[in-house]
């Protein structure tokens, strides 16, 4: 497996913390104001599909022990939500950014929510890439890969920002 020289890889990584760590203050600090700077306002129907301003579309998964999870529940929290994979070399060089932010983040009310979309039966080697990076944000796991026509995922790492009131605030 090559792995990508410190050098280069340190400078993605920064600035992806950068970028990220903005968008979080975003959310953080913007609990119902949505990325085309409107006040949210919860009567407009929203657009269909993954559109920036809208709200995210529903997304249920399971823990790796198994259990029930939703977006649904994380209502009231801006939300990172990480598609992944531990076969994708770029998300390699991506987990330990979100580790950071999930960190720095975690103690103010981001819940960074990182989605597997490994197969079925590979729990076990989510498990142990988890451990190897040092993972201790939620993951969950999608081995119908449901996220992906659901936000409309077209490739691994993509991550998402979604705000309080449940709506899409940033796509990288």
């Amino acid at each position: 497996m090559k792995r990508w020289p410190m050098r280069a890889a340190r400078s993605r990584a920064q600035w992806r913390l950068a970028a990220l760590a903005m968008s979080g203050a975003v959310a953080l600090g913007a609990a119902c104001t949505t990325a085309d700077g409107t006040d949210g306002d919860s009567t407009r129907a929203p657009t269909r599909g993954a559109q920036l301003g809208a709200i995210a579309p529903g997304l249920a998964s399971r823990t790796l022990d198994g259990e029930p999870v939703s977006l649904d529940a994380l209502r009231g929290s801006p939300v990172l939500l990480n598609v992944w994979a531990t076969w994708c070399h770029p998300c390699r060089d991506e987990i330990p950014v979100l580790e950071a932010l999930h960190r720095e983040h975690a103690p103010h009310g981001l819940q960074l929510v990182g989605v597997s979309i490994d197969d079925a039966g590979r729990t076990s080697d989510i498990r142990r890439f988890a451990s190897e990076f040092g993972v201790t944000y939620t993951i969950w796991h999608d081995p119908d890969q449901r996220v992906m026509p659901s936000f409309s995922v077209i490739g691994v790492p993509t991550t998402f920002l979604i705000g309080r009131d449940g709506r899409l605030l940033w796509r990288k």
